[in-house]
C-alpha cells in the first residue's frame, strides 16, 4: 500500500507468441508438488532464502532513517516548512526515477542492480553518518544526499521484485507476496519506533544502522543463485542495440493494451487514494483537535498491527481461494471497515477503525499483484512494475493535500464519507469486471493471459 515501499511492476520479441515462448513455466515436478498441497515449497530453494534475507535487510535499511530525516532537516534548516518539503521532494524524485527505472532494470542483470543499489545506499547513508559525527553536515549537502538516495531507490529499487520472478514458481507468487506483506508490515511497525529510539540516543545512530543494513543486503544479494540463461538474456538485449525509448514504450504498451491490467491499476489507484486519504484525515483531524501526540501515534501502530494480522490471513488464504474472489472480498472489506467513521468521530472508534483498516490490504496485494507479476513475462517484470507503481500511486500522492483541504471546509465525518465514496467506486469497478471476478486460483493459471 503506502508502504510507499507500499506497494510495498528485455526482450526483442514483444508479440504474444514471443512472450509465451520465453515465459518461465512450472516444471512437471513443481506442478506435482503444488498440487500435492505442500506449503511454502519455495523456502526450500536457496535462491529465495537469500533473496528474502537481502530484500529484508534493504527494506529495513530504507525504513530506519525515515523518522530521523525530517528531524535532521529541521535541525539544519530551523524551518518546519522546509523540513516538510524534504520528505515531499524525496517522494517526487523517487516516483520520477521509478517511471524510467523499470525499463533500465529489464535491460540489465537484476542481481547486479540490487548490489549496486545496496552499495549506493551504504555510501550515501554512510556519508551522512560521517558528516554528523564530525559536525560538518549542512542542509544543502543533506538535501543532495537524501535526494540521491531517493533517485537510486526509485530507479533501481524495483530490481529485487523483478528478480523474484526468476527464482520461484509462478504458483508460489501469491503466498510469497503475502509473506513479503507481513514482513514489510513488521519492519514498518518496528522501524519508526526503533529509529526514533536510536535518534533519541544520537542523531547519527539511525544512519549507522541503515549503513550496516544496506551493506549486509548487498553482500547477501551477491550470493543469490539465479539462472545464467536469464542473465545472458538481459545482456543480449542490451547488446542487440534496442533503443531505451523503444523498450520504454513497449513496456507501457504491454500494460495499456491489457484491459485487465488497466482496470486493476485504476481500481488500486482509487483504493490507495481512499485509504490513504482516510488515514491522513484521521491524523490531521486529531492534530486539529489537539489530541495528545502519543494517542495520535497509537493510530499508526494500530494500523501496522492490522497489517500484520492481515498478512497472516493472506498467507493462509492466498493459495486456497480464487484470486478474483480474494480481490473482490478484500476491496469490499476495505470500504466496510471505514464505514463507522461516517457516523462518529470519537477517538475510541477512530483507534478501532485504524486497527481494522489494514486487514484487507495484504490479501488484496497478494492476490492482485501476485497474479499480475506471476503472469507477466520475465523480460517485462521491471517495466510492468514501474508502470503499475506509477499508476497506483498517481492519486495517493495527493491524498494528504486533499484531506487537509477538505478538513478546512468540512467536518471529519463528511470528509470520511467522501473518501469512502472513492472506495465504493473502486469496489464497483472491480465487481463489474467479469474478467477480474473469474480469475482462478494459482493451480489453474495455465494458459491464462493478462
Amino acid at each position: 500500500m503506502n508502504r510507499q515501499r507500499q506497494t510495498k511492476m528485455a526482450m526483442a520479441q514483444t508479440t504474444n507468441s514471443g512472450i509465451v515462448k520465453h515465459g518461465i513455466h512450472a516444471s512437471g515436478a513443481q506442478r506435482r508438488v503444488n498440487r500435492d498441497g505442500s506449503k511454502n515449497s519455495f523456502w526450500k530453494g536457496r535462491g529465495y532464502l537469500t533473496w528474502f534475507a537481502s530484500d529484508s535487510a534493504s527494506t529495513a535499511g530504507s525504513t530506519m532513517p525515515n523518522f530521523a530525516i525530517p528531524l535532521v532537516a529541521f535541525a539544519l534548516s530551523r524551518s518546519v516548512v522546509t523540513a516538510g518539503w524534504v520528505t515531499t521532494l524525496m517522494r517526487i524524485v523517487q516516483q520520477g526515477a521509478n517511471l524510467f527505472g523499470g525499463t533500465f532494470i529489464d535491460r540489465h542483470d537484476r542481481k547486479r542492480l540490487i548490489i549496486i543499489n545496496c552499495t549506493v545506499g551504504t555510501i550515501l547513508w554512510g556519508s551522512i553518518l560521517v558528516l554528523l559525527l564530525i559536525d560538518r553536515l549542512t542542509f544543502g549537502v543533506f538535501l543532495v544526499i537524501v535526494l540521491c538516495w531517493s533517485f537510486s531507490s526509485g530507479f533501481l529499487g524495483g530490481s529485487a521484485d523483478a528478480l523474484l520472478r526468476s527464482i520461484i514458481n509462478i504458483r508460489d507468487y501469491p503466498k510469497a507476496r503475502s509473506i513479503t506483506e507481513g514482513r514489510d508490515a513488521t519492519i514498518n511497525l518496528a522501524g519508526s519506533s526503533i529509529g526514533g529510539a536510536f535518534y533519541a540516543i544520537a542523531a547519527w545512530l539511525p544512519f549507522l544502522v541503515a549503513t550496516a543494513l544496506y551493506a549486509i543486503a548487498g553482500i547477501t544479494a551477491s550470493q543469490i543463485k539465479t539462472s545464467t540463461t536469464i542473465a545472458r538474456r538481459h545482456i543480449k538485449r542490451k547488446t542487440e542495440g534496442m533503443p531505451f525509448v523503444t523498450d520504454f514504450i513497449q513496456g507501457w504498451k504491454y500494460v495499456l493494451s491489457s484491459r485487465l491490467l488497466v482496470t486493476l491499476t485504476i481500481a488500486t489507484a482509487l483504493l490507495n487514494c481512499g485509504m490513504n486519504g482516510i488515514q491522513y484525515a484521521i491524523q490531521l483531524h486529531l492534530v486539529g483537535t489537539h489530541t495528545n501526540s502519543a494517542l495520535i501515534g497509537f493510530t499508526g501502530t494500530a494500523t501496522c498491527i492490522g497489517l500484520m494480522a492481515g498478512s497472516f490471513i493472506a498467507n493462509r488464504l492466498s493459495d486456497r481461494i480464487p484470486v478474483g474472489t480474494g480481490i473482490c472480498l478484500s476491496i469490499m472489506l476495505a470500504a466496510v471497515t471505514c464505514l463507522p467513521l461516517t457516523v462518529n468521530d470519537s477517538y475510541t472508534l477512530i483507534l478501532a477503525c485504524s486497527a481494522v483498516i489494514g486487514l484487507p490490504f495484504p490479501l488484496f496485494n497478494a492476490m492482485c499483484f501476485g497474479f499480475v507479476f506471476a503472469k507477466t513475462p520475465d523480460a517485462l517484470q521491471g517495466r510492468v512494475k514501474s508502470a503499475m507503481s506509477v499508476g497506483v500511486q498517481a492519486l495517493s500522492m495527493f491524498s494528504s493535500a486533499i484531506a487537509g483541504t477538505l478538513l478546512s471546509h468540512f467536518a471529519f465525518i463528511t470528509v470520511s464519507r467522501i473518501f469512502i465514496l472513492i472506495l465504493i467506486i473502486a469496489a464497483t469497478l472491480v465487481f463489474s469486471s467479469r474478467r477480474i471476478r473469474d480469475i482462478p486460483a494459482a493451480e489453474k493459471w495455465d494458459g491464462l493471459q493478462l
